[in-house]
């Protein structure tokens, strides 16, 4: 039974205070908020309402991402379930601070999909372009720029919280 206590060992990675997992932090979201439905954000904050040129190209990559993302959505939320509920489970039950930060990692990302793919399903049912699919971006952006700002505050006191707590210092 030696092995039981080097697995948990293993898999209980200090990630909280290890600067690889806020250097993989810091670049997981700086990715993803450069990013919004397909199109860079320096592109949409940078058009001009009144060139129809750029509007029109704005509007094909958004087309272009949302042809190349369509899939089943019962699927899609079956697996992240799946995907959670074992984080979940490996990080808060068993106490692997590993698997507790993975899920302060994959929480807000999963909301940014979710948020990105309701923005989508809107444009599709609404048949939203131009300026209007321009200004519903811009909106959309806006949002994520808040909710990154929100959850990287969050992550970082809970992480914090969880790399001091006295049920950390023990096992040292």
């Amino acid at each position: 039974m030696v092995i039981f206590p080097n697995l948990i060992d293993i898999l209980n990675m200090s990630a909280f205070s290890s600067p690889w997992y806020w250097l993989a932090f810091a670049v997981i979201w700086q990715y993803s908020t450069a990013f919004f439905l397909g199109v860079p954000f320096k592109d949409i904050r940078s058009i001009d309402l009144n060139d129809e040129q750029q509007i029109k190209n704005i509007q094909n990559l958004v087309v272009a991402y949302l042809e190349g993302r369509q899939i089943p959505s019962v699927v899609s939320v079956f697996l992240s379930a799946v995907i959670f509920t074992v984080v979940f489970l490996f990080g808060f039950l068993l106490e692997f601070e590993f698997m507790q930060a993975s899920f302060f990692l994959l929480l807000p990302m999963w909301l940014a999909f979710a948020m990105n793919l309701s923005l989508a399903n809107i444009i599709i049912d609404q048949n939203i372009g131009g300026t209007r699919l321009i200004n519903a971006m811009i909106a959309g952006m806006k949002i994520y720029k808040v909710l990154a700002m929100v959850f990287i505050s969050l992550s970082v006191i809970i992480g914090l919280y969880i790399a001091i707590s006295p049920s950390f210092l023990v096992g040292i």
